[in-house]
């Protein structure tokens, strides 16, 4: 494999959650060899790994001159930028309550659905193939903290991908208390619970204040923004 002096002065950055896209390059050249073809090399990945990528990525962040983990808090805030043509602009919301995501593996947000039902809540739940377009439509949606299947005490505890989403679509975010969630976004942006017995009530508060919504979803836009904006995250990351 040939590289041009041009390239060699280049910044690359690579955003993982996984290798098998970037496999077959490391198939022909290594990645000691490939990375140092480059000025810079900042790598971007989640500390939520599927746990067979998880060693394979931390021995490549080594090679990397910046390491930037997505799931926790960290400068950079938001894991990546969000383009402004996903952003809200006056989509109508026509669904209120939704949890968009899987819950095969994951028994807390199986448990939390069907008690949230059993106790008269309807709740969307579905897998959607754009998933900002879908957010934006939605004034509610329950989101889950937690990178691990299985109960409380086996939770890794991160800021997830949906939180910035929802923010930028103004639809408002419920979620158990998180600890990493609270590092940006406060009260007055972000509905938490610490029970799940909590939630019917929670909800049916939301669905009947129109004004606390509206409220709670501006106020989460405008602090995601200061951290998703593309402008801005790249000014931040690349500096």
């Amino acid at each position: 494999m040939k590289f041009s002096t041009e390239y060699e002065k280049e910044h690359i950055i690579f955003v993982m959650g996984d290798l098998q896209r970037i496999k077959p390059l490391f198939d022909i050249v290594s990645p000691s060899f490939y990375f140092k073809q480059f000025k810079k090399v900042t790598m971007i990945f989640p500390d939520g790994a599927k746990p067979q990528w998880r060693k394979p990525l931390e021995q490549l962040s080594t090679l990397a001159d910046k390491v930037i983990r997505m799931d926790t808090f960290n400068e950079h805030g938001c894991y990546l930028p969000i383009n402004q043509w996903f952003w809200y602009s006056g989509t109508n919301k026509d669904i209120d309550f939704a949890f968009y995501g899987a819950t095969g593996i994951y028994p807390e947000r199986k448990r939390t659905i069907e008690y949230l039902r059993e106790n008269g809540i309807s709740i969307q739940h579905q897998f959607m193939q754009d998933m900002m377009e879908a957010l934006r439509r939605t004034k509610v949606t329950l989101n889950f903290g937690n990178c691990l299947s299985g109960d409380t005490d086996q939770r890794k505890w991160q800021i997830k991908g949906r939180v910035w989403e929802a923010a930028m679509a103004k639809c408002v975010v419920i979620e158990p208390r998180n600890p990493e969630t609270v590092k940006i976004f406060t009260d007055d942006e972000i509905v938490w619970y610490d029970d799940m017995k909590e939630l019917p009530s929670l909800v049916n508060l939301l669905m009947n204040d129109y004004c606390r919504c509206e409220s709670l979803a501006d106020r989460a836009f405008d602090k995601a923004k200061q951290y998703a904006d593309p402008s801005i995250y790249w000014e931040r990351l690349l500096n």
